[in-house]
């Protein structure tokens, strides 16, 4: 190609260029034109509304049978009890919301499979369990308690939402910052509370003949909390732990199914695993001196060899996929996405004084929590702006994702059982506030002022034992990249930095003329605004203390039991970290291709080990004025 015909081929591509953004800027003038400009949450409502209208309905289908689905595990029984649940709109809709979330869309392509076909193999293993225990508890489990647990099977997904664990991510947005279980489950119990839900009236339609529906509504409140409920049903405390413990039906069957997918080995031979449910007790166990026996499954301690194999694979899932660094940027697009468009409407922060006890935000994401995978997508588009929540989302869907420029690893041995820098933090503090009489863990140490934080910091690197920077690294990582909002500060923080160096900014420029041409001041000035830099944590395993300990030893309060020769039950440690060494707990910074070129990355990168390591981003008071109502 002549120096003409390249000159032609540009000025065609920036033509093009423009021509797109232009037609996608009068698509934004059109949403503004016909309303949907206002600055508050209701215009929303009624695009949600159009999408889950469908899965309230109360036509059933008349389906005989179940659908067809990968079975590991084929039932002794066809899966009637939950057929009429099948058969409700509000339970189909979880065959339009992928059971890997956003791996299908990049790093495993053929990972697509459905919620549905999960929730249906959770019932056939849950099935499994009841048919060995029902063998050997007294008194015996009632047909209606196997009923309650087979339904609770089905269920227990039910409020993942759209594209599952990603908007897991936005947790501390969505829940009280104060609620450390998962997002969906926080929901779950909502919605079975309240008797006008959709998920409440879709069990009562299930449900209209059943003589014992009141006492399968009361178990089934009791498996989504039972902690809250362990005092009243230490007698049945077995039944949840069928769904719900360290190796239950539903982790069964995503182990099989999901490595399935994933073109993996199975985790273990089918016949093995029947032969670990087959020898499932039911034996009483005292937490503590003193206590009440509460009455919980046990495992034959020569099944142990399988069941950490089991776990072993559980964890390689969560660092080689459910984890994977792909897999979280697109997460993290999808999230800021959909978080601009929240804060653009109003939605959030939510409110916090007291008024309703559903105000239009709450309703808002309620809404949101019931929208399909793609539903999401679309009701983005519908929301019209900000246009940044836009250009996200389309390059989300064109493949256009973000690239890893930088990441720094968090030894593991820093937050894990055998070091204890958690402990080490809590002595510091205990030391610090004992002339108060205060009692802090290391999950307050960010409500302690600067002054208090640096000075625990100095104490700690006066033993000899980590130098500042690993405690810097640490303590941004534990304490503040947990929570969505926070991460969002830092951004913020990192990209206002960055905009004040002349050169960075116009890469900045230069990168949005690149996409667009030139581009009208006012949407330069206001996409200006918003980082192009996301800052990232393995969701998962960084936020939650019980799991981080969970991911190398299995140690967690609700113990694993297992029987010896005698029958005499005992907690096991299960080590699963044999013959797998990589790092697992990261901080990563990710941002458009452009930005991968060796000028703005290393600016990006100096920037960023500055501002951790300078440890001014550390004060609360200082960082909880940083505005996230971005320009409009």
């Amino acid at each position: 190609m002549n120096a003409r015909d390249q000159v032609r081929k540009t000025m065609q591509e920036a033509v093009a260029r423009a021509t797109e953004f232009a037609k996608y800027e009068e698509a934004i003038k059109d949403f503004r034109r016909t309303g949907h400009e206002s600055k508050t949450p209701k215009p929303l409502l009624p695009i949600l509304r159009r999408y889950n209208a469908v899965w309230e309905s109360s036509d059933a289908s008349a389906a005989d049978d179940l659908p067809g689905f990968v079975r590991f595990f084929p039932s002794r029984r066809r899966l009637l009890e939950i057929r009429q649940f099948l058969n409700q709109p509000f339970f189909y809709r979880l065959n339009f919301i992928r059971q890997l979330s956003t791996i299908h869309l990049w790093t495993d392509l053929e990972a697509g499979h459905s919620r549905l076909a999960h929730s249906l193999g959770v019932v056939q293993c849950a099935e499994l369990f009841l048919d060995s225990l029902e063998r050997t508890v007294t008194p015996r489990i009632e047909d209606w308690e196997r009923k309650a647990v087979l339904i609770y099977a089905f269920i227990h997904d039910c409020f993942h939402g759209p594209m599952g664990h990603s908007l897991e991510l936005m947790r501390d947005v969505f829940a009280p910052n104060d609620y450390r279980g998962k997002l969906d489950k926080y929901f779950l119990v909502r919605a079975l509370a309240d008797p006008n839900s959709p998920l409440r009236q879709a069990i009562s339609s299930a449900l209209a003949n059943e003589a014992h529906r009141d006492q399968i509504l009361a178990y089934l409140e009791f498996f989504c909390s039972r902690d809250a409920k362990k005092n009243s049903y230490r007698d049945r405390y077995f039944l949840s732990q069928i769904v719900d413990s360290k190796l239950d039906a539903d982790r069964i069957d995503y182990l099989f199914r999901d490595s399935h997918h994933l073109g993996l080995p199975p985790p273990a031979d089918s016949n093995e695993v029947f032969d670990i449910i087959e020898n499932i007790r039911v034996v009483p166990w005292r937490e503590s001196e003193g206590q009440p026996p509460i009455r919980c499954l046990s495992f034959l301690e020569a099944d142990k060899g399988v069941v950490e194999k089991l776990l072993a694979r559980r964890r390689e899932l969560y660092v080689n996929h459910y984890e994977q660094r792909a897999k979280l940027i697109i997460d993290e697009m999808i999230c800021r996405s959909l978080y601009q468009v929240l804060r653009r409407k109003r939605v959030l922060p939510l409110p916090i004084s007291p008024g309703p006890l559903f105000t239009t935000e709450e309703t808002v994401i309620s809404e949101i929590t019931r929208l399909t995978d793609s539903d999401l997508f679309h009701f983005i588009y519908e929301a019209g702006e900000p246009l940044f929540a836009q250009l996200l989302i389309r390059d989300v869907l064109s493949g256009k994702f973000y690239q890893e420029i930088y990441s720094e690893d968090i030894d593991d041995e820093m937050v894990g059982p055998g070091t204890s820098l958690s402990q080490a933090f809590d002595d510091a503090i205990g030391k610090l506030r004992k002339e108060q009489g205060e009692v802090l863990g290391s999950a307050q140490l960010v409500r302690l002022n600067h002054e208090d934080k640096l000075k625990i910091l100095r104490d700690l690197v006066g033993k000899g034992r980590y130098d500042f920077q690993s405690l810097a690294w640490y303590f941004m990582f534990v304490i503040w990249l947990g929570g969505f909002t926070a991460r969002l500060k830092i951004e913020k923080l990192l990209w206002n930095g960055l905009l004040t160096r002349p050169r960075f900014k116009e890469e900045v420029e230069k990168y949005y003329f690149q996409r667009f041409g030139k581009m009208k001041a006012e949407v330069l000035h206001e996409l200006m605004y918003f980082p192009l830099i996301h800052v990232s944590v393995p969701s998962y395993v960084a936020t939650r203390a019980r799991e981080v300990r969970e991911y190398t030893k299995e140690m967690t309060r609700d113990r694993m039991l297992f029987r010896d020769a005698v029958g005499k039950p005992h907690a096991l440690e299960l080590d699963l970290s044999a013959g797998y060494s990589r790092k697992v707990l990261f901080i990563m910074l990710s941002a458009p291709s452009h930005f991968r070129a060796n000028n703005p990355k290393s600016e990006i990168i100096e920037h960023f080990r500055d501002m951790v390591t300078g440890f001014n981003w550390a004060d609360t008071d200082w960082l909880g004025k940083i505005d996230l109502n971005y320009a409009e």
